[in-house]
């Protein structure tokens, strides 16, 4: 979108083909219609994509690069979160009360790519806006800046004024953190943090449905007397062997982790402190791939018995593949088997593929015009040999390889052929 004329920008779907570092995008003689890329949106769509390129075109044309770095804007970040109650303390942010005002804001743009993978993860537990706002710890697209500035303040100017917010930069900076919520709502959060701990929920969860880190939930259930729900820090006898036995098996680490319960950074923990245990599970793994493999390669064999071994591995490809690196002796034999099995039943006509007595005779009249043709030309005598009749009539292959089922063809050939001698009268 424009910010000056308030129009969206066209757009030309074949000029991305041509744009390249060492080449001018010329138009062709009939280019590609320019269309509009964002009349399709809706009228509140389109004003928040306005209102988003005049920040950006603020953002760019009215400030300095030496301004915009991470720490001021973290010290600028932090001075509205202040002014406007979306912080704890001063160090403290409220994450669920900064995402409902960034969706609030910019909700007419959660529908749209990219702006709804970047909605959809800025209210969980990695929280991106938690990430601008903390210390410079990685660079970010500025295109999360831009959101985030919207949605504190109405222009960017208004956000780097020092002068709004009326709080110290020593609030902002360093210090130690100090807890800024009322008498109200500590009360509030103590009585949620009660109720979610009696109902069984662990302090990372009742952490993440209050927006507060895990510390503060252990402090209030500490006051309250509450028993926290731990993990315990040793697994039992009997899940341990249970999950011993399932690796041993060749069973995936996630079906393993899922069905226990448990990271798949314990189950590999379990599997790296036994080489025995890896040793089995290696085996286990190859055997079960194996008869997989062979498995889809005899069902393929008896799905398609017509077909010969090449035209029968485009069908399982990645069995062939794994078979011939692991198992050949297996899959030559069973190929083997196969072509003997095609060979017969080629000459009991039940699955014939070609009709090579059809081909004897046509390729063999081709060899007579094809000498015919040599012996008429008188302008530039060339030899009748059977490397020239070969290229003349264009199957070579058929007369190398499969000359024994062409009969005739083999006959034409030894009369044809002239030695160099009967060439050298033919000259004269």
């Amino acid at each position: 979108m424009c910010p000056t004329h308030r129009v969206s920008l066209h757009e030309n779907p074949a000029a991305a083909l041509h744009f390249r570092w060492s080449a001018l995008y010329l138009p062709d003689a009939t280019p590609a219609p320019f269309v509009p890329s964002a009349d399709h949106l809706s009228k509140q769509t389109q004003d928040s994509l306005i209102r988003l390129a005049k920040l950006s075109a603020e953002l760019l044309g009215g400030l300095t690069t030496s301004r915009i770095d991470c720490t001021s804007m973290r010290t600028f970040y932090m001075r509205h979160l202040l002014a406007q109650n979306l912080t704890y303390s001063s160090t403290r942010v409220n994450r669920l009360e900064l995402h409902s005002r960034l969706m609030k804001e910019w909700a007419p743009l959660a529908c749209i790519e990219p702006f709804q993978a970047l909605f959809a993860s800025s209210g969980g537990r990695y929280s991106w806006p938690i990430e601008l706002v903390r210390r410079d710890r990685a660079v970010h697209h500025p295109l999360k800046h831009l959101l985030l500035i919207g949605a504190l303040c109405s222009s960017v100017c208004e956000f780097f004024d020092k002068r709004k917010g009326n709080i110290s930069d020593q609030a902002v900076g360093h210090s130690a953190p100090t807890d800024l919520r009322t008498n109200e709502q500590r009360t509030k959060l103590a009585e949620q943090t009660v109720f979610l701990i009696n109902g069984g929920a662990s302090a990372r969860r009742a952490a993440q449905l209050l927006g507060v880190d895990v510390h503060t939930v252990l402090i209030i259930a500490h006051r309250h007397n509450l028993p926290v729900r731990e993990r315990t820090k040793k697994l039992p006898t009997s899940l341990y062997n249970k999950i011993r036995q399932r690796l041993s098996h060749g069973d995936s680490v996630s079906t393993i982790a899922r069905d226990s319960h448990l990271a798949g950074a314990t189950i590999y923990r379990i599997l790296n402190r036994d080489t025995a245990l890896q040793v089995r599970r290696r085996e286990m793994q190859f055997e079960a791939r194996r008869m997989q493999a062979r498995i889809a390669w005899i069902v393929a064999d008896k799905r398609y018995p017509a077909l010969n071994c090449t035209q029968l591995r485009s069908h399982v490809t990645a069995a062939h593949t794994w078979l011939s690196r692991n198992d050949r002796a297996w899959l030559f034999a069973q190929e083997s088997k196969h072509r003997k099995h095609i060979k017969s039943d080629a000459g009991s006509g039940a699955a014939r593929r070609a009709d090579w007595n059809s081909r004897d005779v046509a390729l063999a009249a081709a060899l007579r015009d094809a000498a015919r043709a040599i012996r008429d030309n008188s302008i530039t005598p060339v030899r009748i040999s059977r490397a020239e009749l070969e290229r003349r009539t264009g199957h070579s292959s058929w007369l190398v390889k499969h000359l024994d089922e062409l009969p005739l063809c083999r006959l034409e050939l030894s009369q044809l052929s002239e030695s160099a001698s009967d060439f050298r009268r033919r000259q004269m």
